[in-house]
Parts: C-alpha cells; structure tokens; sequence
C-alpha cells in the first residue's frame, strides 16, 4: 500500500483547497457532493425524451447540454414539481486538454434514459439545472432496495479499513508517469482516449484487458475517457493492486483465503471473511487480480 506521512496529507489537501479556490480543476472530496445532494431544491426521477449539446469538438471548454424530460417521482421539490411534468435540464461536460485533471463530470445522458436528477429552480418556468456536480445524475432508487453492506460496514467503510488513499496517493511520480501515458495514447491530442486509441491501437496487454479496463475508466459512460477518469482509474487500480501484492505472501498472483486472513489487514476475522467471500464473486476460494479490481473499483467509486 502507498504509505502517505502526516506532512504529505497535509500539502496534498492544502494543495487541493488552493486549486479549488483558484480554477476549480480538482476533484471534490465526497463529503461536498453529499452537501450539494443534500441542499437540492428538487430531487425527481425523471425520463430524458430529447438531447441537444453544444459544440462537441472543443478541448478545455465546457459544452453546454439540455435534457428534455418528463418527471416520473418526486423525492422532493421546492417548486412544485409533480409526476408527468415536463421540464428542460441544463447540463455541461468539461472536455478536458492533455494532463488536465478537475472536478468529475456529470453523466452524459441519452434519449429514454432514466435517472435520478439532483437540480433547482433556473431562468424560466420549467428550465432547471444540476447542482451537484458530476453526482447530479444516479441510478433511481428502487422500491426496498437493500442498502449494501460487507459484514455490516458500507463499501467505502470497508475500504477504510485497508486504509485506501485514493487521490490522496497521489504524487509527483504519479502524475509524471500517467501524464506521460495519457498523453502518448491521444494520438489526436483531443483530451481524452477514444475506444480506437485505448482498445485498437493499444499497445498494453491484450485487446480484450483494454476494453476492460476502459469501460472502467469511463464513469460518465460517453464513450471516452478524459484525463480524469484515466487518472482516477490509475490510482484506484495501482493502490489496490499493492494492497494485493502485500497480502499474496507467496507472490503467485492468486490470493487465497488463508493468505488473506493470515495477513491480517482486517484486524476483525468475521469482517475479514465477509470481505473476502464478497471480493470472490466466483467462489473458489481464491482472487486473482482482474477479479479483485472489479469489486474494489466498484467499492471505490461508491459513497
């Protein structure tokens, strides 16, 4: 695991206080999301019906996006809002340059998807926009959906107890070595990594791994991955896999139960088991790499 001192944390979280003060390039901690879902004026289901984005093509802008939609439930509303009426949501996607990092993207919705919107009231009558950053848009809630949990502790709870960093791991070497990549790999030098650049004319592993490993990174599902998603992939996936690396004490690429448990990262056996049992979603017994990454990135992008 990336070991971070006090003073590191220290100048990492100044560093990110500044830049958010300044440009508002950097992500935003989890907590402030939560404070912006919190402070909506409307939260509703609603069904998108039509699509209209300004220029697509420009790097380092931000494009200007409307959704027409129909709402289908109301959580709540300070302006009324009831089933079945028909609003108009602004939204915008920042097409980020080489190297540039910031704050995460809303999802780019399509016709006919269904989304749980968190907004206020806007200009007009029925104009609306997104106030949470890129958590504006999440899947629905369904009816008595059980929350998850892992031994009684939450996704994010669960990876509290490895310890996991996060972009706070972050640091210079990082950075250099993934900007150098990213950058290599956008051959048309767009800000982002097309499904051609990363899947076809990749030159890492096999084609199959890069498919996988782009759908990952593509949080905000558009078919690209800007330099944020590939950054926050980067350091989830390098992270998690050295917490791997420590517990395989027989360095196979295989972790087993016992190695897991023998290596005593959680400190509560009947946590550690149901983390382990929830880590091996093909239940032999053992965790190789991708199919430990895929439940971890999940845990990591969770709330």
């Amino acid at each position: 695991m990336i070991e971070l001192n006090i003073l590191r944390i220290k100048t990492l979280l100044g560093a990110l206080a500044f830049t958010l003060l300044v440009n508002a390039r950097a992500e935003l901690p989890p907590s402030v999301y939560e404070e912006m879902k919190r402070g909506a004026g409307e939260v509703v289901v609603v069904k998108v019906s039509k699509v209209s984005q300004g220029d697509s093509k420009s790097v380092g802008q931000r494009i200007q996006l409307t959704y027409e939609a129909s709402v289908i439930r109301v959580i709540r509303s300070k302006s009324g809002l009831r089933p079945n009426a028909k609003i108009t949501i602004q939204s915008s996607y920042y097409r980020f340059g080489p190297g540039e990092v910031g704050p995460s993207n809303p999802r780019r919705l399509k016709k006919d998807d269904v989304v749980m919107a968190y907004l206020q009231k806007w200009k007009k009558a029925g104009d609306y926009k997104i106030v949470a950053g890129g958590h504006s848009f999440e899947n629905p809630p369904t009816e008595n959906q059980p929350k998850i949990l892992i031994g009684g502790k939450t996704p994010r709870e669960v990876l509290n107890e490895f310890n996991f960093q996060g972009f706070l791991a972050l640091n210079d070497q990082h950075w250099q070595s993934y900007n150098w990549v990213f950058s290599r790999l956008d051959t048309n030098k767009d800000g982002r990594h097309s499904k051609e650049e990363y899947i076809v004319n990749g030159v890492h592993m096999n084609e199959q791994a890069r498919k996988g490993i782009f759908n990952a990174a593509d949080y905000d599902q558009d078919g690209f991955v800007s330099a944020f998603e590939y950054f926050e992939n980067r350091i989830i996936t390098d992270e998690a896999k050295l917490i791997f690396e420590a517990m395989d004490q027989n360095k196979n690429g295989q972790l087993t139960r016992s190695e897991f448990m023998r290596s005593k990262r959680i400190k509560d056996l009947k946590l550690a088991d149901a983390i382990f049992q929830a880590l091996d979603t093909n239940n032999n017994g053992e965790l190789i790499i991708p199919e430990y990454l895929r439940v971890w990135g999940k845990w990591a992008r969770s709330k």
